[in-house]
């Protein structure tokens, strides 16, 4: 747990800011002035975790300490809070759906940064499409032709460099396609 982690939860514990079993965190008051007139003022209600952090996208909520400004992950807080418990050194929360912006408890689980990784890469990366053969847009040559390049080159009719003439292609192109480092999923 992180100093910010302890500090928002001292708040808590005082009844500066509520957190809701729905994923939600509530400000109810916050720190005024400074030095030696400083102290807390009852507020509105109001959403805390209103920013996002950057490019990563995951809720934050900003908050003063006396008169240092601090950053806390809203999910971090709502596990620990959730789960009654500090989250472990190297462990990390992982949202199960891949929505950052979804809270609840039940969405999140602790995991280390490999498995956490993994979840990301597994289930919620996009499905890569079939992008062999023709299907690729880069592709310089079709089916047909890559399987009469073999025949041409198997038969020894031509060169590789009278191959790639042929066929307005270049010879490494030839030579992948003959040695099946590419289109290797044709015969």
């Amino acid at each position: 747990m992180t100093e910010n982690e302890k500090a928002f939860l001292a708040q808590v514990a005082l009844g500066l800011f509520k957190v809701e079993m729905d994923g939600t965190i509530w400000r109810l008051a916050k720190w005024t002035g400074g030095g030696l007139v400083a102290g807390i003022v009852y507020t509105k209600r109001t959403r805390a975790e209103r920013s996002t952090s950057g490019q990563n996208g995951y809720l934050r909520i900003m908050f003063k300490d006396g008169m240092i400004r601090r950053v806390v992950a809203a999910h971090r807080i709502i596990w620990m809070i959730a789960n009654r418990r500090p989250i472990p050194e190297r462990m990390e929360i992982n949202h199960i759906d891949g929505k950052k912006s979804n809270n609840t408890p039940s969405n999140l689980e602790l995991t280390t940064h490999q498995q956490n990784a993994q979840h990301s890469h597994t289930h919620l990366a996009p499905k890569k499409k079939d992008q062999r053969g023709e299907k690729n847009s880069a592709a310089a040559v079709t089916e047909s032709q890559v399987i009469e390049i073999r025949t041409i080159w198997a038969n020894r009719s031509l060169s590789q460099r009278e191959i790639a003439a042929k066929y307005k292609i270049t010879q490494s192109t030839v030579s992948a396609i003959v040695a099946r480092k590419s289109w290797a999923h044709l015969p």
